[in-house]
């Protein structure tokens, strides 16, 4: 079944299928993620192990380095809310945000994944909580809705000027 643009409607795909289709990435990546610690996790110690790594306060070139490439972040979110807008058109704004972000979180494994892994490992539930919720969910959080602001206040000032 199409939609009236000629793409096929999501509904096109029954929910089993989706959820083989998700199934079958997660455990490629999982195999995948295994089989690179296997193979690299020692050479990657000893490649590093003489080696003099900075640490924090970093110097003006690392920080630059850290806030151009930080741009990656920005265009993927930005992309990220441009779908969510094309693909739910009457979601409110706050509600394309937090989907936003809870898509971008869950990509990168910060949804649940790291925290579970953490307490899993032994980490204490204050540490867990603090480096891998309360940081990273309100790091993405504020940034998508600084993103979705900026997005909405541009779209509504360019349909006023139209």
């Amino acid at each position: 079944m199409k939609n009236r643009y000629g793409h096929r409607r999501l509904t096109a795909v029954p929910l089993w299928g989706w959820l083989v289709a998700s199934g079958c990435a997660a455990a490629l990546g999982f195999a995948l993620h295994l089989l690179s610690q296997e193979l690299f996790s020692n050479w990657s110690a000893d490649q590093i192990a003489n080696l003099a790594v900075l640490k924090p306060p970093y110097p003006l070139h690392v920080m630059l380095i850290g806030v151009l490439t930080s741009m990656e972040y920005g265009v993927a979110l930005v992309a990220l809310y441009a779908l969510l807008l094309y693909a739910a058109p009457r979601a409110t704004t706050s509600t394309r945000i937090v989907l936003t972000a809870a898509l971008a979180l869950a990509i990168k494994g910060t949804l649940l994944r790291a925290a579970i892994m953490n307490l899993a490992v032994g980490l204490p539930m204050k540490t867990v909580v603090l480096n891998e919720i309360l940081v990273p969910w309100g790091t993405w959080l504020a940034m998508t809705a600084l993103a979705g602001c900026v997005i909405e206040v541009i779209s509504e000032v360019t349909r006023l000027s139209e």
